[in-house]
């Protein structure tokens, strides 16, 4: 499994990574 940290700055950072963490892992 592929780990990725994706960063996005001047937003909610627990949603958009979570987001991006469901996204990068396929779930």
């Amino acid at each position: 499994m592929k780990s990725a940290v994706i960063v996005f700055p001047g937003s909610n950072c627990d949603r958009d990574l979570a987001v991006a963490f469901e996204t990068a892992t396929g779930a």
